[in-house]
């Protein structure tokens, strides 16, 4: 689900797992997506540390971004 998430989009938030797949432990998918395993080739997921605005004030969360390096350089040439 997360796999194919970030080839929509390109990108997934810990908020956005929570809500759309209920998802609580998104590092951890991300880990494995980044490994890859016998069925499946590593993905290249970026991570980036962003700040957001909360009710309680500013809070860092990670931002998972994908971007699939064969569309990009079939695109390309």
């Amino acid at each position: 689900v997360v796999a194919e998430h970030l080839r929509r989009r390109g990108y997934i938030t810990s908020l956005e797992a929570i809500d759309k797949y209920g998802i609580t432990r998104l590092a951890v998918i991300i880990w494995r997506l980044k490994k890859g395993n016998s069925k499946r080739a590593p993905m290249d997921i970026d991570t980036e540390m962003r700040m957001f605005d909360t009710r309680y004030g500013k809070t860092e969360a990670a931002v998972y971004a994908y971007e699939d390096k064969d569309v990009r350089n079939s695109a390309a040439g």
